[in-house]
């Protein structure tokens, strides 16, 4: 992760020193006491190639130790121990209250403090991921590179991952699947007749055009099996939208849109015509129940 570091003018001085006897002491866990950690390298090589900035971000609890360390030890020199080394002395101009804090050492301590920083045993073989980690190959590239003072804004760092393993790979659910299309219930199909149709011995006369409504075609007297989609199916209600530019006409209608709805009598529907004028949810230019065939 490249990081941005802001070291203010109250930081800690950048040279290294020599400890002074009685020089006050603040001492920090690596890596618990950081959260980030950054190497940089190439800003500090110009000034003094002999010197690396260690650039760190500090816990909650380690910002306040610091905070309450460097108050005490105003106009005083101030060593920083990390895991029982001490790394630097410098004299403290104010109080160090902010997470960010740029510590210089020489490359030898820092050698010496990096299987540490990364979480590796020394004495152990690493893995192969471990061998494999980024910071072997940070001091080349960056010495290649110009460099400002190390008390400067450094732009490029190289960060170090405290890890024995290589990352599992992250697995994604799949995608949801897209919601089924409505479909024509079968209780809307088959043959409709208007209730209001008079029997006769001779025919039956209608007051109103018989539908037949088959999976995905409207058919009646005027009405030569015009396709249509469903919109909507419920268990009490299905929506049909017919086909651009058809000639579905029925009881007199030029017909946009049907809507068939369940009733409380077994083998009876209420259908309702829309043309192209009406509003879906409006009043239809026809409706009326009919009786299955």
């Amino acid at each position: 992760m490249r990081v941005r570091w802001k070291i203010l003018a109250a930081a800690l001085c950048a040279t290294m020193t020599t400890a002074v006897v009685n020089a006050a002491e603040i001492a920090f866990s690596a890596p618990g006491d950081f959260t980030e950690i950054g190497l940089n390298i190439k800003d500090t090589y110009s000034a003094n190639p002999d010197v690396i900035t260690l650039e760190v971000t500090l816990s909650q609890d380690a910002q306040q130790r610091m905070a309450a360390a460097s108050g005490s030890a105003l106009g005083q020199d101030l060593t920083l121990i990390i895991n029982g080394k001490a790394v630097s002395t410098s004299r403290v101009q104010s109080v160090l209250d902010t997470p960010q804090l740029a510590i210089s050492m020489s490359r030898q301590t820092a050698a010496e403090l990096l299987p540490v920083l990364l979480g590796v045993n020394p004495g152990a073989n690493p893995p192969a991921a471990t061998q494999a980690a980024p910071v072997v190959a940070a001091a080349p590239v960056a010495i290649a590179a110009p460099a400002a003072p190390a008390a400067m804004l450094a732009t490029d760092s190289v960060p170090l991952a405290a890890t024995d393993e290589a990352p599992l790979p992250v697995s994604r659910p799949p995608p949801t699947p897209p919601a089924p299309l409505p479909l024509m219930p079968g209780w809307a199909q088959g043959s409709w007749l208007p209730t209001s149709a008079t029997p006769s011995p001779f025919a039956e006369i209608n007051a109103g055009d018989p539908i037949t409504l088959f999976a995905n075609a409207a058919d009646a007297i005027t009405c030569n099996k015009a396709r249509f989609s469903v919109l909507e199916s419920r268990d009490t209600r299905v929506r049909l939208q017919l086909a651009p530019n058809n000639q579905c006409v029925i009881s007199g209608v030029q017909i946009d849109r049907l809507q068939i709805s369940s009733t409380s009598t077994p083998g009876r529907i209420a259908i309702s015509l829309y043309g192209r004028q009406d509003e879906f949810d409006g009043v239809p230019s026809k409706e009326g129940v009919y009786r299955r065939k």
